[in-house]
Parts: structure tokens; C-alpha cells; sequence
């Protein structure tokens, strides 16, 4: 999509509560006390970070996780995953200056889409095998950094690719 494209898509996907945006979210003060704590003003970090999350979030289940679509033929790593008020939430930290949040969160989106995805399709399986009832939480994913956080339904993926937003999956 051109920037202009993107700009709309992205305002019609707030409209339409498809997606939220929170500067105050929990993750992102989390990340800015962690900086604070240090005395690192400039709040950028690399992915190291997320061990602070495992240590002291307790809704944090987990961080680096694997995930895999046999449908799709695509692989990644969830940075991390965490189980808020019922709801699984597939987490991806894309840190960056602030000026760029907005780009840099866009064209993030089908990628942590794909992993709400492929962590639902997984979640699913397991869950059916194990008590033999659908019985799948709902889950959410999410792209954040210390300055804000944008949240999304997993459903995100197949939705763009139906709309053909992003394409080249086989199926």
C-alpha cells in the first residue's frame, strides 16, 4: 500500500474499533519504569528487554515463543505472550523513535496478525485434543513500545488477506 493508503486504512481500522490505541497502557509504563529505574532516558532498548517482563509481570506467561503455519508456510517468534482478564494477548515490542510509531506499527501489523493467528490455530488444536470441546480464550494481539501500545484482534490476519491487503500464501 502507498503511505497515503496506509494513513486511511489505519484511520479506518480505529473507526471501526478494529484497532485501539493506548499511550497509557500497562506495557508501556512497565517499559518506561524500567528505563527510568536505570536512568536511561533516551528509552530505547533491544529485545533483552523482555526478560524484565517474565521476571516482574505476573501476566506474562511467556516471551520468545515459536510459531508456525503448515497452512500459510511461515515461521516467527512472539516476543511475548501474556493472559490479561481472561484474554490472551500475542504481544510484538517494535521499538523506535516516536516520530516513526505510527509507520513502523502499520506495517507491523500483518506480521503480529499472523502470529495471533498461528498462536489461535495452536491454541485451538491443543485445547480440542485436551478436553475434546472448543473451549479457546479470545485472543489479542498487540505491537507496543515506550510510547504507546496498539491493540488487535487475532482475526486480523485472515481479514486482511481476504481483503487482500497482504497476499502470496498458500494455501
Amino acid at each position: 500500500m502507498t503511505k497515503t493508503q496506509k494513513v486511511g486504512f489505519r484511520k479506518k481500522l480505529r473507526r471501526t474499533g478494529a484497532l485501539t490505541f493506548h499511550v497509557e497502557d500497562d506495557l508501556v509504563g512497565m517499559l518506561r519504569d524500567f528505563h527510568r529505574s536505570r536512568n536511561d532516558l533516551s528509552y530505547s532498548a533491544d529485545h533483552s528487554i523482555l526478560k524484565e517482563f517474565i521476571v516482574n509481570d505476573p501476566q506474562t506467561i511467556a516471551i520468545e515463543v515459536p510459531v508456525w503455519s503448515d497452512r500459510y508456510k511461515m515461521t516467527g517468534h512472539v516476543d511475548l505472550i501474556r493472559f490479561v482478564d481472561g484474554v490472551i494477548h500475542v504481544c510484538d515490542y517494535k521499538p523506535g523513535p516516536l516520530e516513526r510509531t505510527k509507520s513502523r506499527f502499520m506495517d507491523s501489523i500483518p506480521q503480529v496478525a499472523a502470529y495471533g493467528e498461528m498462536i489461535a490455530h495452536h491454541l485451538a488444536n491443543t485445547l480440542r485434543i485436551a478436553f475434546e470441546a472448543p473451549l479457546l480464550p479470545e485472543v489479542k494481539c498487540c505491537i507496543f513500545d515506550t510510547h504507546s501500545c496498539w491493540y488487535f484482534g487475532a482475526d486480523m490476519f485472515v481479514k486482511l488477506e481476504t481483503m487482500g491487503k497482504i497476499s502470496g500464501f498458500q494455501d
